[in-house]
């Protein structure tokens, strides 16, 4: 991740790291606030993401309460986003 440019979405209590220059070879960090700060979301990130033998990571579940930071990109039908195409 060093030297890696990221995004961060953030909405109601809930943020997302994603690197869309990377080309899905670096998974998105899922954060989520409570009264201490930020916690990183492990729990969600090993039920919706998936690594592909080719090291792409892809949502294999689209309804979850981080789905607002690929808003703005498209999804496929197997759960790779797009950046490139937005």
């Amino acid at each position: 991740y060093v030297g890696a440019r990221y995004t961060i979405a953030e909405l109601g209590g809930r943020a997302v790291v994603y690197f869309p220059k990377e080309d899905a070879a670096f998974p998105p960090v899922f954060l989520a606030k409570d009264a201490e700060g930020w916690r990183v979301d492990l729990y969600t990130a090993a039920h919706i993401l998936r690594v592909d033998p080719q090291g792409r990571w892809n949502l294999v579940e689209r309804d979850h309460p981080y789905m607002f930071a690929f808003a703005p990109y498209r999804v496929d039908e197997t759960g790779y986003v797009n950046f490139k195409g937005n």
